[in-house]
C-alpha cells in the first residue's frame, strides 16, 4: 500500500552503469492511493510482473520525478486505473523527459492495463508490444502537456506493434498533440467509441464488436495496411458496423475490408438490401499516394457476394463513403 512519501530504489542512477533504478512489483496486491487526492512521487522505473495486480486509486497524482518508464509484463499481470464516478487519476512527468522518450508506458508479455477512470498520462507515450489496453467508458489521453512549436513534426504518442486495444462503449483514446500508429495486433471497438487523434493503420485488425458498433475518428485516418473487419447484418436493408472520420481519409497500399456477414438468407442477400455504410469521411477519401484514386481491397465472406462502392458527396462536398452493396448492383 503506497499512500505517501517518495518511492525510490536508489536516489539516482549509478554513474558507472547509467541504468535507471527500478521498483519491481511482483506477485502481489498493490494499492497506490495518494492521500486526499494529493500527490505521491517516484524517481524510479516501475515494473509490474509475475501476475502482480495493482490498482491506482483515484483521485490523485503520481509524479515521476525523472520521467522514468512504467513496464507491465507477463501473463496475469494487471494494472488498473480505477475511480469513483467523476474522479480522475493523473500521471505527471517533467516535459523534457517526454522529448527524450523516457516517459513511456510499455505493455509486454500479455500484461494488461485496464482504465476505468478518466486518466491523463501527461508527458507519456504508450507502446504496446504484446499486452492489452482495455478502456472503459472513459477518456484516456497520452502525450505532451505543452503544445509543440509550429512546424514541429507530429509525434506518435500511441504505438501498437502487437497485442490489443479494447474500446468500450462511449470510450475515448487520444493524444494531446500527437498521433496514434498501429503496426500489428488488433483493436476491438464497441458503439460510440472514439479515437481523438490522427490514426495511421499499417497492419493488424480493427474489429467491430457488433453490427451496431460505430468508431469515430476525430482526426485524419491514414489506412495503408491491415484489415477493417466490420459485422454486417444481412437481413433487410442491412445494418453494419462502421468508421466515421471527421476529417480526411487516405486509403491505399494493402488496406483490406473483410466483413463478417450474419443472418444471411439461404437464397443470398435479400432484394431490399440497399447498402451497408462502412467508412465515411467528412473531409473526403483520397489515396495515400497523391494524384491516385483510393484503393481498398474487399474480401467477401463465405456465401455472400458483396460489391464495394465509393460514393462521393454522400454527406456534403467533398465528403465520401465506402459502402457494401449487392454484387453487380
Amino acid at each position: 500500500m503506497w499512500t505517501g512519501g517518495t518511492l525510490n530504489s536508489i536516489v539516482s542512477p549509478a554513474p558507472s552503469t547509467g541504468v535507471d533504478p527500478s521498483v519491481i512489483f511482483s506477485a502481489a496486491a498493490v494499492l497506490i492511493a495518494p492521500p486526499n487526492g494529493g500527490t505521491i512521487n517516484t524517481g524510479s522505473n516501475l515494473i509490474f510482473t509475475n501476475q502482480a495486480v495493482a490498482k491506482f486509486q483515484s483521485p490523485g497524482i503520481l509524479n515521476f520525478l525523472n520521467g522514468s518508464p512504467v513496464t507491465i509484463e507477463s501473463e496475469g499481470t494487471l494494472v488498473q486505473i480505477a475511480a469513483a464516478a467523476g474522479e480522475k487519476f493523473k500521471f505527471t512527468s517533467p516535459p523534457g523527459t517526454y522529448e527524450m522518450g523516457k516517459s513511456r508506458i510499455e505493455l509486454l508479455g500479455n500484461g494488461e492495463l485496464e482504465v476505468l477512470a478518466d486518466w491523463d498520462a501527461e508527458n507519456r507515450i504508450l507502446v504496446n508490444n504484446g499486452g492489452t489496453l482495455s478502456v472503459g467508458s472513459v477518456k484516456v489521453s497520452f502525450g505532451s502537456s505543452v503544445m509543440p512549436a509550429a512546424g514541429t513534426p507530429m509525434k506518435n504518442d500511441i504505438v501498437q506493434n502487437s497485442g490489443g486495444i479494447s474500446l468500450s462503449r462511449k470510450s475515448k483514446l487520444t493524444s494531446s498533440f500527437g498521433a496514434m500508429e498501429m503496426k500489428g495486433g488488433g483493436i476491438v471497438f464497441a458503439n460510440e467509441s472514439t479515437i481523438g487523434c490522427r490514426l495511421t493503420l499499417i497492419g493488424g485488425d480493427v474489429v467491430a464488436f457488433s453490427d451496431r458498433s460505430m468508431l469515430t475518428l476525430e482526426k485524419d485516418f491514414w489506412w495503408m495496411g491491415g484489415k477493417f473487419r466490420p459485422e454486417v447484418n444481412c437481413a433487410g436493408d442491412g445494418q453494419s458496423a462502421g468508421i466515421t472520420i471527421e476529417k480526411d481519409a487516405h486509403i491505399g497500399g494493402t488496406a483490406t475490408l473483410e466483413p463478417n456477414a450474419k443472418n444471411v438468407p439461404a437464397t443470398g442477400l435479400p432484394n431490399d438490401f440497399k447498402r451497408a455504410k462502412l467508412v465515411s469521411a467528412i473531409g473526403g477519401i483520397g489515396n495515400v499516394v497523391p494524384n491516385m484514386d483510393p484503393s481498398l481491397t474487399l474480401k467477401n465472406p463465405p456465401g455472400v457476394e458483396f460489391g464495394l462502392k465509393l460514393k462521393k458527396g454522400a454527406i456534403g462536398n467533398p465528403a465520401a463513403e465506402y459502402d457494401l452493396v449487392k454484387a453487380f448492383d
